[in-house]
C-alpha cells in the first residue's frame, strides 16, 4: 500500500491486482486505510477460492487463524495435516488461477514493464513465476517472511513429499525472479543459503504523513508509568521476563495492550499478579494505534521465540521509532536485527529472556525518565518514501 502511494514520485505508475475483499477469509480489516490509496491508482480485484472461506462461514471470520495462531485455543491434528499437505505452499493458492488470468489481461492492455509479487502468502509468488515463464516479463519478488522456514510449518504435520514440493517451489521462485527483496539482513542470509544471489533489503518503515495528525502527549500522567504494546501477542512470544520485571516494579504503572492477546498470555498476566494494571484495548485502527504509541511513556516490543527470529523485525518498530518514544525490546540476543536497529538509532534498550534482574533494574532506576536521545538521521532512512525510492531503483 505504501509503495503504491509513493512510487509515482519516482517515475513508476503502480497498478494493483488483489483479491475481492468479499472473497477473502481475512478476519481483520481496517477500512480507514483505503484513504491511503491514491485516486489515480488503478486497483483490480478478482474472485478467489479459499478453503478458509468455508471454515469462516461455519465458525465465523473472527476464528480464522492469524497472527501466529494467537486467536486459536486449539487446532486439530487433522485440520493441520490437511492444511500442510494439500495446500502447498499455503491455503491462499486458490486465488492464483483468477489472478493469473486477470494479470495477463492487464499486461495485454496496459504498458506493463514489470510485475512485483509480495508475500506471504508465498503462493502469490507463483503467480509471478507463471507470468515470467509465459510472457517473459520482468518480475521481482518481495519476501516479507521466510518461506519453507516459517515457524508455523512445524505445526502442519507435513509429509516428506510436501516438504520437498514446497522447497522446490521456493527454489524455483528464488532462482527465476529478476530481483529479490526481503525485509531484514537475517532473512536475506536465510534465503541466500537456499539460492545464492543478491537479496536487496527494503525494510518496513513509517510514513511521516500518518503522524501529522497525531498529537504527542509530552506530559506524563502523575507518577504512573504508561507502557504500550501494539499488535499480536501469542504464546510463542514468551514475555515472562518482562512480566516478572513488572511484578517487582514498586511504582504505579499501566500496561496497555492494543491487539490480539492469546488466552495463554492472559493467564500468565494473572499468574504474575499484574492483571489489575493491564488494560486490554482490543483491535485498533491504524490511526488509533499510532495515537496509542505516541501517548505512551515507554513502548514495548517483544520478538517471538521462533526459528529464525534473528531476522524478524516487527513492522511496529518503525512507527515506534517515528514517535520518538523510548523503546524497550525483548529479543533473542544482541545480534538480532531489532537490537542492531535500536543501537543504530539510539532509540531504546533491549534485553534477552535471561536478563530478568537487568530489566528490573532498568525500570526501577529510570523511574519513567529514560533519557534517550534518538539519532534522527538514522531514523530517517526508515521513512516509507525513502524506502520506496530504493524499491524504484531496483525495478528494471
Amino acid at each position: 500500500m505504501k509503495f503504491s502511494k509513493y512510487l509515482p514520485e519516482f517515475g513508476w505508475n503502480p497498478i494493483i491486482l488483489t483479491v475481492d475483499p468479499d472473497q477473502g477469509s481475512y478476519p481483520q480489516r481496517d477500512e480507514s486505510l483505503l484513504k491511503e490509496v491514491r485516486d489515480e491508482v488503478e486497483v483490480f480485484r478478482t474472485h478467489s477460492f479459499e478453503p478458509l472461506q468455508l471454515y469462516a462461514k461455519a465458525v465465523g471470520k473472527e476464528r480464522v487463524p492469524y497472527g501466529g495462531f494467537s486467536n486459536q485455543k486449539s487446532n486439530s491434528s487433522f485440520s493441520r495435516f490437511i492444511r500442510g499437505n494439500f495446500f502447498i505452499p499455503d491455503a491462499r493458492r486458490g486465488w492464483n488461477r483468477y489472478a493469473i488470468a486477470k494479470a495477463k489481461e492487464i499486461i495485454s492492455t496496459r504498458d506493463i514493464d514489470c510485475v512485483v509479487t509480495t508475500g506471504p502468502p508465498q503462493s502469490t509468488h507463483l503467480i509471478g513465476l507463471d507470468l515470467k515463464r509465459d510472457l517473459g516479463i520482468k518480475w521481482g519478488i518481495d519476501l516479507r517472511d521466510p518461506w519453507t522456514d516459517i515457524y508455523y510449518n512445524e505445526k502442519m504435520l507435513r509429509t516428506p513429499w510436501a516438504e520437498k514440493r514446497d522447497a522446490k517451489l521456493e527454489k524455483q521462485t528464488l532462482e527465476e525472479a529478476d530481483f529479490c527483496i526481503t525485509v531484514s539482513k537475517g532473512f536475506a542470509e536465510l534465503f541466500n543459503r537456499k539460492v545464492e544471489r543478491e537479496y536487496h533489503i527494503v525494510t518496513n518503515g513509517f510514513d511521516e504523513q500518518d503522524l501529522v495528525e497525531v498529537k504527542l502527549n509530552n506530559s506524563r500522567e502523575s507518577n504512573k508509568l504508561v507502557i504500550s504494546y501494539t499488535g499480536t501477542i501469542s504464546d510463542i512470544y514468551e514475555p515472562d521476563v518482562f512480566f516478572e520485571a513488572l511484578a517487582s516494579y514498586r511504582s504505579p504503572f499501566e500496561l496497555r495492550i492494543a491487539g490480539s492477546v492469546s488466552e495463554g498470555i492472559k493467564k500468565k498476566i494473572d499468574g504474575y499478579g499484574i492483571s489489575g494494571s493491564v488494560n486490554y484495548l482490543g483491535y485498533l485502527t491504524h490511526a488509533n494505534a499510532l495515537k496509542e504509541m505516541s501517548n505512551a511513556d515507554l513502548l514495548l516490543l517483544i520478538s517471538p521465540m521462533v526459528k529464525n527470529s534473528h531476522g524478524i523485525i516487527p513492522g511496529k518498530l518503525f512507527e515506534y521509532l517515528a514517535t520518538g518514544r523510548p523503546i524497550l525490546a525483548v529479543v533473542e540476543d544482541d545480534q538480532s536485527d531489532v537490537a542492531e536497529i535500536l543501537r543504530e538509532t539510539k532509540s531504546g534498550v533491549f534485553f534477552s529472556r535471561k536478563d530478568t534482574s537487568e530489566l528490573s533494574d532498568f525500570l526501577e532506576k529510570s523511574a519513567g525518565d529514560f533519557g534517550f536521545g534518538p539519532n534522527l538521521e538514522a531514523i530517517k532512512k526508515y521513512n516509507r518514501k525513502t524506502l520506496t525510492e530504493k524499491l524504484a531503483s531496483l525495478i528494471p
